[in-house]
């Protein structure tokens, strides 16, 4: 497994998210970048995960996913349904 690949996680700020990107270094990876639009928990994955890059966009934005997701060969999808928040 190269370890040193760029990984993203979309939504990787929520509650799944989170402890997707916990085993994710667990298991070695270190270029991770996280995307979340929720400014609360894009807060506090900053403070647990400082070593990881997380921005909080809006994905739904149009050519916003494409530009940040060029050249990550991994890529893991966290995010749930959006209820209107």
């Amino acid at each position: 497994m190269d370890t040193q690949r760029r990984s993203s996680c979309l939504g990787g700020a929520g509650l799944v998210g989170q402890n997707l990107v916990a085993r994710l270094k667990d298991r070695g990876y270190r270029n991770i970048i996280v995307l979340d639009k929720h400014p609360t928990n894009v807060d506090i994955l900053r403070r647990i995960q400082p070593d990881i890059t997380v921005e909080q966009v809006d994905l739904s934005l149009s050519g916003r996913l494409d530009a940040t997701l060029r050249g990550r060969r991994h890529r893991r999808h966290a995010a749930g349904p959006d209820r209107g928040q």
